[in-house]
């Protein structure tokens, strides 16, 4: 959809189910196992005892004779045990419990618990040390060292205007080990680095901010008197937000990177981080349809010049064949075998003195290739090929005429005496060209695939921060599957899985989160002017709506995005709802500072195999926090003015204009979407 896509550049409390009692009563059960088979593997002795100390194998194995009675604070005590940074803890069995331990607490433990687990914590305040501060500080120099490293490829001039407008000199003065660091200073820079201008959403922009607020912070925390009480400040306002259930992910990922970077309460910051955490894409392909996708047929002569039992065989091969692909099970990568089934007719003179012999072969072909794809590229396993020849000797013919009729005759009797052994080595011969014919095209495709991959995808999108913080491939018998996680290590996404769908031949689903996650990262806090808006408009969809046209009489607009929520889709009872929000917004001299969202919901459905929104309603400009206040003539003015400009994002329909697929897929084009469905936070599409 154009305008989805345009939107993507511009960027509970539950109680137990009948369901739930039983996955909470099995995930005791293997609980149990795994500490019986830990506990045999510990043995007995001074270090087994030490060990079932540490790790509080007594208060788990209470616990476990409480079943689902546990309560998931104690739970996840232990669980913080089994997470310690020592020596040892990454053994089978320690590994083992840890994760049986974890299963039981995903299957018990609801919002509320979580939040009344974290709501006790706000005590536990552990001073700043000062080699947390030095660690920051080096953190810091090193990620000026990577920007001015990565400054120096572009022109002197243009380093020199980034270094100025970052205020470089004031900054590397407060960053040398000799000085008195004043925050105030450090402040001035990372407001440059959050200021929204274009390129400051690079990856060396963003690392140079981030360890300059960790650094900033430190020393602000470590000389605030008060510092105690905003730390319980912090875990109070986060145990309100986890128990909400119309909860904030990137107000709750701030107040957890703030922890982090104070170095307080990791098994909170881990816990949450792990809730919250779960993959937000899903992609799934039946084998069938990568089966066509890669199908072709083979048609193609290859000339032969070969030896077999001191003869030279020449003349021509006419391969005709088709390419199959079928899926191979495997846990960590997709493993996808290419099949070539095919005959391959040959017509050849083989000359050995004094006759040339002349014959037709005909060659059975099984070619196999193994494909194995994950998150870093394509790589092909070598061609295994089997074939069988049988051959025909329809003519041999003397080099002389003196004799002919005799040294033809004694050549005959010696071809057929030897016609099964230069099958055989014929055979073999044909296994290695077409091995290696299988390998060459292979070769091609791959190098091409992972050069797309590299270019166009993975360096492009690492370089604004929204590549996936990881991806997983697999394969079973019958489907090809993805699971991805786009989000920085930081940022929170989904808690729950995706809604169980019908079998169809591909399946994409989506979580709310992977939007969120992508706009904060790429335009969260930066500053998009109508001219900027009017070229991305203009890239993605080859037109400008007339709303957004800059006439000669038109005042200039700007729109700085919000940092926390610059763009969220949401998706729930078959509705797509779609809000965008900025923190500053301009127009001509006037300036509004103030928290502006501009939303529109839509109803989603399905027409002729594409995708379709509906609007449902007017576009909403609103000013969060002011619901029910009286606006001034200036908020009236702009909230107006915002809602026509984005009358041309959001359109009253929206079309989708289903599957575009390269050429080398466009067997696959028949696939027609014909299922739909946005609910719990998921977008679910399905094609047949």
């Amino acid at each position: 959809m154009r305008s989805l896509g345009i939107f993507v550049l511009l960027l509970v409390s539950l109680s137990i189910s009948p369901s739930q009692a039983v996955r909470a009563d099995s995930s005791v059960d293997r609980v149990r196992e795994a500490t019986d088979t830990m506990n045999q593997w510990l043995g007995v002795g001074d270090n087994a005892d030490a060990w079932r100390r540490f790790l509080h194998v007594d208060e788990l194995t209470q616990l476990l004779d409480q079943g689902d009675k546990a309560k998931p604070a104690k739970i996840m005590s232990v669980l913080s045990r089994f997470r310690q940074p020592v020596s040892g803890i990454d053994s089978p069995a320690f590994v083992a419990v840890r994760n049986a331990v974890r299963e039981w607490l995903n299957a018990t433990t609801t919002d509320q618990a979580i939040a009344d687990w974290v709501g006790d914590y706000s005590t536990q305040f552990a001073p700043i040390s000062e080699q947390r501060v030095e660690a920051a500080r080096l953190g810091a120099n090193k990620a000026a060292g990577e920007l001015q490293k990565m400054l120096s490829h572009g022109t002197s001039a243009n380093a020199q205007a980034w270094q100025d407008f970052l205020l470089w000199d004031s900054m590397q003065g407060q960053l040398q080990s000799d000085t008195s660091p004043n925050a105030e200073s450090l402040g001035s820079v990372v407001a440059k680095l959050y200021s929204g201008q274009p390129g400051l959403e690079l990856r060396e922009f963003v690392k140079l901010r981030d360890t300059l607020l960790e650094y900033r912070r430190l020393l602000m925390a470590k000389s605030d008197p008060a510092i105690q009480k905003r730390f319980a400040d912090q875990l109070q306002a986060l145990s309100a937000e986890l128990a909400d259930p119309r909860l904030s992910p990137s107000q709750i990922a701030t107040r957890l990177v703030w922890l982090e970077q104070l170095g307080q309460t990791p098994e909170i910051v881990s816990e949450v981080r792990n809730r919250y955490g779960k993959a937000n894409f899903y992609f799934s392909a039946s084998a069938k349809t990568v089966a066509k996708g890669l199908a072709e047929k083979i048609d193609q002569n290859t000339s032969l010049n070969e030896r077999i039992l001191g003869t030279r065989i020449r003349g021509v091969a006419h391969t005709v064949g088709n390419l199959s692909a079928q899926l191979i099970p495997y846990k960590n990568k997709a493993a996808i075998e290419v099949v070539l089934t095919g005959v391959s007719d040959s017509d050849t003179v083989g000359r050995r003195k004094p006759v040339r012999i002349y014959s037709l072969g005909k060659t059975q072909i099984l070619g196999r290739k193994l494909l194995m794809v994950d998150a870093e590229g394509v790589v092909g396993e070598p061609a295994t090929v089997s074939c069988s020849t049988d051959s025909q000797i329809y003519s041999i013919r003397a080099d002389r005429d003196f004799g002919s009729k005799l040294i033809e005759k004694i050549a005959w009797k010696q071809a057929r005496k030897q016609q099964g052994q230069a099958e055989r080595i014929s055979s073999g011969l044909a296994e290695r060209r077409v091995a290696g014919m299988m390998d060459e095209q292979a070769a091609d495709l791959i190098a091409k695939s992972n050069q797309r991959l590299n270019t166009d995808l993975r360096q492009p999108l690492r370089r604004r921060n929204i590549y996936p913080r990881w991806v997983r491939l697999w394969t079973t018998k019958n489907r090809l599957n993805l699971r991805a996680l786009q989000g920085q290590q930081v940022q929170l996404s989904a808690s729950n899985v995706p809604p169980q769908t019908p079998e169809h031949s591909v399946v994409v689903q989506v979580h709310e989160s992977l939007f969120l996650n992508s706009a904060v990262n790429a335009v969260g806090g930066f500053l998009m002017t109508d001219e900027r808006a009017q070229d991305l408009v203009k890239e993605v969809t080859g037109e400008v709506p007339d709303e957004l046209l800059i006439n000669e009489d038109d005042d200039p607009w700007s729109i700085t995005f919000d940092r926390l929520q610059p763009m969220k889709i949401t998706f729930d009872d078959g509705r797509v709802t779609i809000a965008i929000r900025g923190r500053r917004f301009t127009r001509g001299d006037q300036v509004v500072r103030k928290n502006m969202q501009v939303a529109a919901t839509y109803k989603l459905t399905s027409e002729n195999g594409k995708a379709r929104l509906v609007r449902d309603g007017d576009i909403n400009v609103t000013y969060p926090g002011k619901e029910g206040q009286r606006l001034s003539l200036l908020e009236l003015r702009n909230k107006t003015f915002m809602t026509k400009k984005f009358e041309g994002l959001f359109k009253s329909q929206i079309d989708g204009e289903g599957l575009k697929l390269p050429e080398r897929l466009r067997e696959l084009e028949d696939l027609k979407l014909d299922y739909v469905s946005s609910a719990d936070g998921w977008l679910t599409l399905g094609w047949n």
